[in-house]
């Protein structure tokens, strides 16, 4: 063993000794803290789950007493003061919110109950306090039907600032034990609930009777001062250490204020279920240690053994460094970061790169970083890498360089300014060739710009959105037509759906899915205008998929088609309409009211009727055919005048309208439509004459369920009206 080995194998040992006695002292100190700690955090754990117990309580107290008051609140604003009405509608609710009973005291003092008792409470305390309009809690009464405690909750029923009774709910006082699980750590607790002078008023389901007392005050924690007077909390103040059966316990405690009478929440566990994990975990941390100060020896031999082979890894990544410089595609050097710039470094790769030997390098350069970047490019990148290393030791640039034959090549350089032990800094740079790349670059710029031309001189919009970058472009053309900038659904890539017009927007939402998933077709929808209306436009788009067949990307245009809309939608209006005077033709008003029989009247009654000009002929004959057809026009504009939203009017015949009146609610109501639609088609013509008209009706569904059988119902009916006017002018004549 040489003396090098020697040293090794010393401070090796001395490195094991030094661990070992620190490993030891910090278990040692861990060993002394440790119970202590669990102690500590199990006692701060039961004092936490005494007070949850305390609010638990008092939280379905609170909800009790806000309960009635609720219920009896909504007897005072309905009025109700009888028992024989509020006594069914609270019955239900006795068992909906878990009360025993509940029950209405009138201004007499009975009280009447959900369980049929009837009993005098004119001397209850919390029936006087319900007199003065207050909700009071009542705690631990006795029922007198079982002899078992309970709490009464009582609300006074105010009517316009008058107290018509009381409202009251009983609950089992021990039924606030069965709302908290009190099986503290394990099953090996219990909970005591005390009044404020330390009596135990009911007890959990724990294992820990304490069955030979009966007030708490006997379990006075060690050391702790006498109680005075009557309130015990000074006495325990948050807990602490007893012993029962000999054994110790620790017990928790929590003031309960829910009345004038205070209540105290006792959490009691064993001492050795607090500390039972002690033993355990001062085991468990032991063999830790023992593993660690293993671990640490053997550590700490691995790093002896690794330094005598340090050196020949240096060697060896060295020359690798050295090999991979070499080979970087482009090339590596390094140059002075000051006035000089001087290369130290520069790699064969760089200078075959440019085509240079050393030599011819320095002499082409001066071996100087700025000589070496083209002039037109050299003030740029020198002000750039001085404004990128005041904020970091990085750098990126791109620039020309003039190789030995005199050709241009970009580089792409990028550096990392290194200060040496001297304090001198150096950029190492690795610079790679990116002509191809510019020159890809410039002919996708002028492509671009050949696009942007072509499309601002096309009246289609065009749009694109990348589904990957979220990145969208709709050519200026939309913001000309539209009236606003486009906005982007993000998830679809496609046009926000508020762009549409509320009644396409389903439609336009299959486009969008029908699109993403591989199909084309195109979409005729009603685009949105600012500041108001809307135009029509055809939509075309495809998706563009990746390898993995999911859509990155979607291109498309949008055309304007609402003049041709529009001009179709006339042509079709036209085509239903009676030409003369402008109402639905017979077709089209048939069609518009047999949809509108699919559906039942939302209130009453659909009501069809069938009008007929009376005397019509005479109107032609005295006065001519243009008088004629200047009245039936008339009459049209009446009768669309009278119709309600929904309503639908036709002309089916030369002097014949139908009229299809929706959702007449009555008879009554009917009646007086009616009347009015017959003065409104009576008015005056030349020579003498005047228009009038004979309505015949029938009720949808009432008098027929088809449009068929109303027509022949309503056509009856008018004939029926006009023989009635024919004979009372005959009469009158």
């Amino acid at each position: 063993m040489d003396q090098r080995e020697l040293r090794g194998l010393r401070t090796y040992a001395l490195y094991c000794i030094v661990a070992a006695a620190l490993l030891a002292v910090v278990f040692l100190f861990y060993f002394s803290r440790t119970k202590q700690n669990i102690q500590e955090q199990a006692e701060a754990q039961l004092t936490e789950v005494t007070r949850q117990y305390a609010n638990a309580i008092k939280a379905d107290m609170r909800g009790n007493i806000q309960t009635v008051e609720a219920l009896a609140h909504v007897f005072g604003e309905l009025g109700q003061g009888n028992p024989e009405t509020i006594i069914p509608l609270i019955t239900g609710a006795v068992g909906t919110l878990r009360l025993k009973r509940m029950g209405f005291v009138t201004l007499d003092g009975m009280a009447h109950t959900t369980d049929g008792l009837t009993f005098d409470a004119r001397d209850r305390l919390y029936f006087k306090r319900a007199l003065t309009a207050s909700p009071t809690v009542a705690i631990l009464l006795v029922d007198k039907t079982d002899n078992t405690p309970i709490n009464v909750y009582v609300s006074p029923i105010v009517h316009k600032g008058k107290v018509l009774g009381a409202l009251f709910a009983t609950v089992q006082t021990d039924a606030f034990i069965m709302s908290i699980d009190d099986r503290l750590f394990n099953g090996s607790g219990q909970v005591l609930v005390t009044n404020n002078q330390g009596h135990i008023l009911f007890r959990g389901r724990g294992p820990i009777q304490l069955a030979r007392y009966n007030n708490i005050a006997e379990l006075i924690p060690t050391g702790a001062p006498a109680a005075t007077g009557n309130d015990i909390s000074d006495t325990f103040g948050s807990g602490g250490l007893f012993r029962y059966d000999g054994s110790p316990y620790y017990m928790a405690h929590s003031k309960l204020e829910i009345t004038s009478t205070d209540w105290h929440i006792f959490s009691i566990v064993p001492e050795d279920t607090l500390t039972a994990n002690v033993g355990t975990i001062q085991r468990e941390v032991l063999y830790l240690m023992l593993f660690f100060i293993g671990l640490s020896m053997v550590f700490l031999w691995l790093v002896l053994r690794m330094q005598g082979r340090q050196a020949k890894r240096l060697r060896r990544a060295k020359q690798f460094l050295e090999t991979v410089i070499e080979n970087i595609p482009g090339g590596f050097f390094r140059y002075s970061n000051d006035e000089k710039q001087e290369f130290d470094y520069i790699s064969e790769g760089f200078l075959k790169l440019l085509g240079h030997t050393r030599a011819s390098f320095r002499e082409a350069y001066g071996n100087r970083f700025d000589n070496l970047v083209h002039p037109e490019d050299r003030k740029r990148v020198l002000d750039s890498i001085n404004s990128q290393i005041k904020h970091s030791d990085y750098d990126t640039v791109e620039y020309r360089v003039t190789k030995a034959d005199g050709r241009i090549l970009w580089l792409f350089d990028k550096a990392q300014l290194v200060r040496d032990e001297n304090g001198r800094s150096w950029f190492y740079v690795i610079v790679m060739d990116i002509t191809s790349l510019r020159n890809t670059q410039q002919e996708l710029k002028i492509s671009e710009e050949r696009y942007r031309i072509l499309t601002e001189l096309s009246e289609r919009i065009i749009f694109e959105h990348d589904l990957v970058t979220r990145c969208s472009y709709f050519s200026p053309r939309f913001k000309e037509k539209f009236g606003y900038d486009p906005a982007v659904d993000s998830a679809s890539g496609s046009l926000s759906e508020y762009c549409i017009h509320a009644v396409d927007r389903p439609l336009y939402r299959r486009f969008v899915t029908q699109i993403l998933s591989g199909h084309s077709a195109p979409a005729e929808l009603r685009f949105l205008k600012q500041p108001s209306g809307f135009l029509w436009c055809r939509v075309q788009a495809v998706a563009i998929f990746d390898e993995s067949g999911q859509p990155v990307r979607l291109v498309g245009e949008i055309a304007d088609i609402d003049a041709e809309k529009r001009d179709t939608e006339r042509l079709r209006m036209k085509a239903q309409l009676d030409p003369l005077t402008g109402l639905y033709n017979a077709s089209s008003a048939r069609k518009r009211i047999e949809a509108s029989l699919q559906q039942l009247p939302s209130v009453g009654m659909h009501v069809l009727m069938v009008i007929d000009v009376n005397h019509f002929k005479q109107i032609n004959d005295t006065c001519g055919h243009l008088t004629g057809d200047h009245a039936l026009i008339e009459t049209a504009r009446r009768l669309s005048s009278m119709l309600n939203e929904g309503d639908i009017a036709g002309r089916i015949g030369g002097d014949e309208f139908i009229a299809l009146f929706r959702d007449v609610p009555s008879r009554d109501a009917l009646e007086k439509r009616i009347d009015e639609l017959r003065r409104g088609l009576s008015f005056p013509l030349p020579d003498g004459l005047s228009m009038s008209a004979s309505i015949g009706i029938a009720a949808f569904p009432n008098d027929a369920a088809d449009y068929t059988g109303l027509f022949r119902l309503a056509d009856a009916s008018m004939y029926a009206d006009k023989r009635h006017r024919d004979e009372d002018e005959m009469k009158g004549n």
